[in-house]
């Protein structure tokens, strides 16, 4: 539009120059065509003052004219250049707006673009521990802070619980728990307001603590309360102590918009681990449970057992062991009167040897079927094992051509045992050791004994076949045997007399190298 009215003014003086020259020419053409008669009373000078006036008539007006019209353009202009220079302001100003808004955007859109980098990472996992290492270290790496903690709220104690720090020491963590009771702490009356805050000046007090003593300059300490809905999470507390940058009310509306997603995921983690810890004590309860039934089962499996075993024994007692004592009397008689060279001598024999092994076999079917009655006196118990040991000596090593090697501590004090029943469960345990060692290339038996604490250890160790690993659970289990002849009763028996006198037997073997047995009896210096 101002170029227009520029134009404009060009084409008037233009005009205004047209105009002047054709109006002279025109004059001075007009008078030397047409001769003008010329009044007598008029001189050359009048008239040549008419023409001059005429022609200053003429040119005025048309100046007045132009000047007229070139001045009404003027104004014109100079409205325009107002109307244009105020557009250039207000262009400038909105301008100046578009900048901050680009700017104010591009912020938004990186806090936001922060935030969902660190929600993502949160969401990588739900345990406890883990999620609150990911928050701190994504608000320092993100964020722009040099160190944080992490407290959780313990509402049953009232209290602020140090969780997790980043670049904090371990020890001074411990160091600050702190108490809502404490009403001159800075930290605790923001979280109780609830109001995220940068934090000015710190009370005396915790000047004086941990962490908040390295916080030498002002307004580099931010406090974010952690809270959903309806629950206290916590409290974030971060810094810029090292690069002493001085923190803004734009770091506060970072963290604190940051805040709402930490208090969510934290409380998830804490549902989570509530639910596993649930799951684990459920669990736990119900294998306890079951663990329990099966041992009562068991028990009631062995009570039935125990009970038909003990009427059995009665049976036994009566029906059988009356008439096997008849028998193996008279074969020891009729042995008596017939000569040695009497092809019935063997035959007797067999008798006599079959009737001690069927009355072995009830002996032990009554000592099971009864709990061991205990007749305690004080014994050495290296002793007791050496007169056992001297009379297998004579027996079943000879029998299987089994060396044995004795390691005794003399350190044992004499234990409170039942002298006979005792021997009769080493005796089981060695002539199993000595019959499984049959046909091994290396037929060795060590019994060591040692004083262990309150205890005395026998440990009988053979170079046997070993027990398969199959059958480890159930060599104590009345009737199991591997044998082809025996009642599986006596490692049962073995078992109820070590127990019965307060102490274990367990067992260690390597199928193919060897096995040995462990007893455990408690030292008792005194009757009881």
């Amino acid at each position: 539009m101002n170029l227009d009215v520029i134009a404009n003014i060009k084409k008037t003086k233009t005009w205004l120059l047209i105009i002047l020259s054709v109006l002279i020419a025109g004059y001075i053409k007009f008078k030397s065509i047409y001769s003008i008669p010329v009044p007598l009373w008029s001189t050359k000078a009048f008239i040549l003052f008419l023409e001059i006036l005429i022609v200053i008539f003429v040119v005025d007006t048309i100046v007045i004219i132009a000047f007229s019209y070139i001045r009404k353009n003027v104004l014109y202009l100079k409205h325009k250049a107002e109307e244009a220079e105020e557009l250039i302001n207000e262009t400038r100003f909105l301008s100046e707006k578009l900048e901050k808004q680009t700017k104010f955007l591009k912020d938004k859109l990186n806090e936001i673009t922060t935030l969902n980098k660190i929600i993502y990472e949160i969401n990588q996992t739900f345990e406890l521990e883990r999620v609150l290492k990911i928050i701190l270290e994504s608000i320092c790496s993100y964020l722009k802070y040099d160190r944080a903690i992490i407290f959780l709220f313990d509402k049953e104690n009232d209290r602020l619980i140090p969780s997790i720090g980043y670049n904090i020491e371990k020890s001074e963590l411990k160091q600050l728990t702190l108490s809502l009771s404490d009403k001159e702490s800075v930290v605790v009356k923001n979280f109780v307001k609830n109001v995220p805050v940068i934090i000015k000046k710190l009370s005396d007090k915790e000047q004086k603590m941990p962490y908040f003593k390295d916080l030498k300059e002002d307004n580099t300490l931010i406090c974010v309360p952690l809270q959903t809905k309806d629950k206290n999470v916590g409290l974030l507390l971060a810094d810029t102590s090292i690069s002493k940058r001085k923190l803004t009310e734009k770091d506060l509306r970072s963290i604190s918009n940051f805040a709402i997603q930490t208090s969510l995921a934290i409380c998830n983690a804490q549902l989570f681990e509530t639910e596993r810890l649930f799951k684990e004590k459920l669990q736990h309860e119900v294998d306890l449970a079951v663990k329990k039934l099966q041992e009562a089962q068991k028990q009631l499996i062995q009570s039935e057992k125990l009970a038909a075993l003990g009427e059995m024994a009665a049976v036994v007692t009566h029906e059988v062991r009356n008439p096997l004592s008849t028998i193996y009397m008279s074969a020891q008689v009729l042995n008596k009167t017939i000569t040695q060279n009497d092809e019935l001598k063997k035959y007797i024999n067999y008798i006599i040897s079959e009737t001690e092994r069927l009355n072995k076999v009830v002996t032990d079917i009554l000592s099971f079927s009864r709990e061991p009655q205990l007749v305690l006196t004080k014994s050495n118990i290296n002793n007791l094992i050496e007169e056992l040991i001297s009379f297998l000596e004579i027996s079943d090593f000879i029998k299987y051509d089994v060396k044995c090697f004795r390691k005794y501590d003399e350190q044992i004090p004499e234990l409170l045992l039942d002298k006979d029943q005792i021997k009769q469960t080493l005796l089981n345990i060695i002539q199993n050791a000595c019959h499984f060692m049959e046909n091994r290339p290396v037929r060795q038996l060590v019994v060591e004994t040692k004083k262990e604490n309150s205890n005395c250890v026998i440990k009988i160790s053979d170079t046997g076949i070993g027990i398969p690993p199959e059958n480890m659970n159930k060599i104590f289990e009345p009737f199991f045997t591997t044998k082809t002849r025996g009642t599986g009763l006596g490692l049962s028996i073995s078992k109820n007399i070590v127990e019965a006198h307060g102490g274990k037997i367990t067992v260690e073997s390597v199928f193919g190298e060897g096995t040995t047995f462990i007893i455990t009896l408690p030292i008792k210096i005194e009757f009881s």
